[in-house]
């Protein structure tokens, strides 16, 4: 997808088109950020990920700020931080 969350138009193209990527992805990586939560974007694109069942993880985006989860995540959701070993193991 481009490495960034989609816009949220009004339309159900929208769903649709992202839809068919996130099912057709090998894997979602979700970089959480200080407003991770308010992002109807990352939201949606997260719970489209769990209803394909497309493998994801979520990322701690920032050092030094609190990085907040994508609207659904759950309270035992881990986010992963960014060194290099941790990736590879997310991804392998």
């Amino acid at each position: 997808m481009g490495g960034k969350s989609e816009h949220v138009p009004e339309t159900g193209i929208w769903d649709r088109s992202v839809r068919q990527q996130i099912a057709e992805a090998d894997q979602v990586i979700v970089i959480c950020g200080e407003h991770t939560e308010a992002s109807p974007g990352v939201g949606a694109e997260f719970c489209i990920a769990r209803e394909e069942r497309t493998p994801y993880f979520l990322l701690w985006g920032q050092r030094g700020i609190v990085c907040t989860k994508p609207m659904g995540a759950t309270p035992s959701e881990s986010r992963y931080s960014w060194p290099p070993e941790i990736l590879w193991d997310r991804l392998a």
